[in-house]
């Protein structure tokens, strides 16, 4: 009886020990879950690009080594090819092939208006956008790039004069209805604000949204803001669902908005659609992955020379030892492949998803080739 009774048992206990087995493993399976670290997070997106890289394998433009090759061309070297996206990804994020550059067609004009007219008067470019956005970058860009700047300007007939400003005179974060309203000190010897071609630099609201909540410089969340240990940045809706004013504070004057995504909407809309100044308008993004495109024509706008074939990219923090702004050990490689990553916003609230999908500009969206991750 004991030999007919004893593998049944066994059977049993062991039918047991594999049960507890499984459960084991799910309960550690939902512990690594609820745990998972920003190194695993870095692993995963890195885990994306690889998968990526053996689904193009027969594709060579949309490989790392057209990653790679492109980085050589601005003279960089490239990092080991495990960490660089494969550029078919930055395509798909931003557009194939070209930058967005708006109001190139006005450069003409701007020359007449405020060189030729003027008996060889003096012109300034300089940038304009809100915080988080490359201002300091595009200026280290142009006078890289751009021959006739602020070392090397001639007054005769076959030069036009340029400087290119850390900012302009009313301030590179100021609305546009308040330009007129305003004037940093150190500009007051510009006389003319209108001989000032702004470039207007724009940056993807969700990426621009997630810097905001790291670094809001002038920016405040002042009714429970950033001093609410309930509170969830970008917080578009407060825990009542109620829209989470913010304060902005600006050199003209402070200004209050709806929510944050209304601020992106309000400044990036009121200098879109200004017709009675000369502007541009570009893309933070093409500064990183499509800078010689960009910067070479503005050189051009204005009549300063570049030369192609020698473009320098900035490679150290655009921000070291700039007034006002934290110790940045950003380098242009590390950006490169931060803002390669595809949009994601897992770390906003549910209701932040659906308020930044019913208020965002779609128009502006649209005509910078911007999309919202899906559902």
């Amino acid at each position: 009886i004991k030999t007919a009774t004893t593998p049944k048992r066994l059977i049993v206990i062991i039918n047991i020990l594999g049960i507890l087995n499984l459960f084991g493993m799910i309960l550690m399976m939902t512990m690594n879950t609820t745990t998972t670290t920003k190194q695993q997070q870095l692993a995963a997106k890195k885990t994306f690009f690889s998968k990526t890289i053996k689904k193009n394998n027969n594709n060579s433009n949309g490989t790392v080594r057209e990653t790679i090759l492109r980085l050589k061309r601005l003279g960089i070297t490239p990092p080991p090819a495990k960490l660089l996206p494969p550029w078919n990804s930055i395509e798909s994020k931003y557009g194939r092939n070209s930058p967005i550059v708006l109001g190139l067609d006005q450069c003409k004009e701007f020359r007449r208006r405020h060189f030729h007219e003027k008996k060889n008067g003096k012109m300034y470019l300089a940038p304009v956008g809100l915080f988080n956005t490359g201002t300091n970058l595009f200026v280290e860009l142009i006078n890289l790039n751009c021959n006739n700047n602020n070392n090397n300007n001639t007054n005769n007939n076959n030069s036009l004069l340029l400087t290119s400003l850390f900012q302009p005179p009313w301030g590179k974060h100021t609305p546009h209805d308040l330009r007129y309203d305003h004037i940093i000190p150190r500009y007051q010897s510009i006389s003319d604000n209108d001989s000032v071609l702004p470039v207007i630099i724009i940056r993807h609201p969700i990426d621009w949204l997630k810097s905001m909540c790291r670094r809001p410089y002038a920016v405040y969340w002042p009714f429970n803001g950033r001093y609410d240990p309930n509170f969830v940045c970008p917080s578009i809706l407060n825990g009542n669902k109620i829209p989470q004013r913010i304060l902005a504070l600006y050199g003209a004057g402070n200004r209050t908005y709806e929510t944050i995504i209304h601020l992106w909407n309000e400044w990036y809309r009121g200098w879109y659609n200004t017709l009675d100044n000369y502007k541009i308008i570009i893309r933070m993004e093409d500064l990183l992955y499509y800078p010689q495109q960009v910067i070479t024509p503005l050189c051009r706008c204005i009549s300063s020379p570049s030369e192609e074939a020698n473009f320098r990219m900035v490679l150290e923090s655009s921000k070291r030892n700039q007034t006002g702004h934290f110790n940045h050990t950003t380098t242009y490689i590390k950006e490169f492949i931060h803002h390669s990553y595809p949009i994601e916003w897992k770390t906003f609230t549910e209701q932040d998803r659906a308020a930044i999908r019913t208020v965002i500009d779609k128009e502006l969206l649209h005509l910078f080739h911007y999309t919202l991750p899906k559902k």
